[in-house]
């Protein structure tokens, strides 16, 4: 429906932030409590009667320290961008990171022999 009003849930909502050694620290909070469930208008945010589908479920990744939030869908979460880039997840074997900051990530590709 275009123009309609669905309902989402936060599948997770994650606090990252970036330690002064340069280490990445993941904060889960508690996500939206069974049985309450959110849609936005352009009035703000309203309580909606039913449970969204999974396919209206998002994560909400906040980063205090760029004052920066993204809301992300599943596919989203778990792609290279998002892990590597904002959740500093990624695979030590493959990657060197080469400049970690609040609002930016920069990594090396590993050579193996």
């Amino acid at each position: 429906d275009a123009g309609a009003i669905d309902p989402v849930s936060f599948a997770s909502v994650t606090k990252v932030t970036i330690n002064a050694d340069g280490s990445t620290r993941l904060d889960p909070i508690t996500a939206t409590p069974t049985g309450r469930w959110f849609q936005v208008d352009d009035e703000g945010v309203l309580e909606a009667v039913e449970a969204p589908s999974s396919s209206r479920r998002v994560h909400l990744i906040m980063l205090p320290q760029s004052r920066t939030m993204f809301v992300v869908n599943d596919r989203a979460m778990v792609s290279t961008a998002v892990q590597m880039g904002v959740l500093g997840m990624y695979d030590r074997a493959w990657f060197e990171p080469i400049f970690i900051g609040p609002i930016a990530r920069a990594y090396r590709l590993r050579v193996k022999p």
